[in-house]
């Protein structure tokens, strides 16, 4: 499933298995589905060189715009809002590039490496 297609109905419909899983619904939010059937929204925070889950709620008590909400609350409490200008997305394609050797003219690296002009 893509990112979008969770909707409430969807995410009522999963299933226990044997062993928890997961399931991203949005940037650092995911669906904790237990074995005893309990769905929890949890976000992954990174802080102070650990990775945390913060466990937001439970399922059917906060729906899944809530849950966003919740979550894009607790990256502007821990300051992991995404920057203006340099992506974490144009850091990454700036390293698959490197790695896959593309970069032979730095036209492409200029484009990634000059962060967008601000907008008064």
């Amino acid at each position: 499933m893509n990112k979008s297609s969770f909707t409430d109905s969807k995410i009522k419909q999963l299933m226990p298995r044997q062993k928890r899983y997961s399931l991203t619904v949005d940037t650092g939010l995911s669906i904790r589905v237990m074995p005893s059937g309990v769905k929890s929204w949890v976000v992954r925070i990174p802080y102070n060189n650990r990775v945390s889950d913060i466990t937001l709620g439970h399922f059917p008590e906060i729906g899944k715009r809530q849950a966003c909400q919740l979550a894009r609350r607790e990256r502007q409490k821990y300051e992991l809002t995404v920057p203006n200008g340099y992506t974490f997305q144009d850091a990454y394609c700036l390293w698959k590039s490197l790695k896959r050797g593309e970069i032979v003219s730095y036209v492409n690296f200029q484009r990634f490496s000059t962060p967008y002009p601000e907008v008064a």
